[in-house]
């Protein structure tokens, strides 16, 4: 790996993302096929017992006994379920006991078809109930990841880890990154709501951080130039780092992301005057390029 290559991933850690999604979209183009036999075991066991009649001579006595008590604890489970708010880990238990109940009806004759029946409607209350808390807690576990990466992600760039960049484009590298992550995830798959509020004070931090790059008031106007002004040390003149901004931004069309195209370098002068002002702050170009990425966006 050469050192621009490193040096491309290190400021753009979003490149391996995009990289092996390309990579995918190559191996999809490739069909394979597999074929799974399943054999059929017990048989053996089964045409011992019928000539030993063991199995029916048991069986019967068994399925007295095994309805009383099937039929008491699925009427208690019910009233349980019905009255109860369990957590997700209760309902788990109760599934499982569930399954091994009707695992045990099986054994039982025609004459009990109706217990059968309220198994079912037991199993779908419950796996409903289930299902719904899981999606909770999933989306809540989703959430907090998002935090989480966004807060290291930008903790990052307050560290100066990306001051090697001009200013424009340290923006661009976390919400490059930020999207790829869970961040990204969470707001594509629960959109509205708390991922609505988590676009916002993604928005705040990112125009503090511009402010701060720039030791400027948040609403003060800054020339153009300056936002895409190379810092002293600065990696641009590496063809890797050129590189792969054009990779990473390819995903930007000038009419829908007209801000992420300039500070990548893909605009002639005469779109740059009619599409981006010339004064930009903090807040407009933090609230431009927030929208480009997690409103505007749908494509890697």
């Amino acid at each position: 790996m050469t050192k621009g290559v490193a040096t491309a991933i290190e400021l753009f850690p979003a490149l391996k993302d995009k990289c092996a999604v390309r990579l995918i979209g190559r191996l999809n183009n490739v069909k394979e096929q597999s074929r799974v036999q399943q054999e059929k075991q017990g048989f053996i066991n089964e045409v011992v017992s019928f000539f030993t009649g063991e199995t029916r001579r048991r069986q019967d006595y068994i399925n007295k006994q095994l309805v009383d008590v099937v039929e008491d604890t699925l009427d208690q489970l019910t009233d349980v379920m019905g009255s109860v708010a369990l957590n997700s880990r209760v309902l788990c238990m109760v599934l499982d006991e569930l399954k091994n109940l009707q695992s045990h009806t099986e054994a039982i004759a025609n004459e009990v078809i109706d217990l059968r029946s309220k198994f079912a409607e037991l199993e779908d209350t419950l796996n409903l109930r289930y299902s719904l808390l899981k999606d909770a807690v999933e989306e809540m576990d989703s959430r907090m990841k998002a935090h989480q990466q966004l807060d290291m992600v930008i903790h990052r760039w307050k560290s100066n880890a990306l001051n090697t960049l001009p200013c424009s484009l340290r923006g661009y590298s976390v919400l490059d990154q930020l999207w790829w992550g869970d961040l990204g995830f969470y707001i594509q798959q629960y959109p509205g709501g708390e991922a609505d509020k988590l676009i916002q004070y993604l928005h705040d931090q990112v125009v503090a951080c511009f402010a701060n790059d720039l030791q400027v008031e948040a609403r003060t106007r800054i020339s153009r130039d300056v936002w895409m002004e190379e810092p002293s040390g600065s990696v641009m003149a590496m063809p890797s780092v050129i590189q792969s901004i054009n990779l990473l931004s390819d995903w930007a069309v000038e009419d829908s992301a007209p801000f992420v195209t300039l500070m990548c370098g893909q605009f002639t002068d005469s779109q740059q005057i009619l599409t981006v002002p010339h004064l930009m702050s903090a807040e407009r170009l933090g609230r431009a390029l927030v929208g480009e990425f997690f409103v505007t966006r749908v494509t890697a």
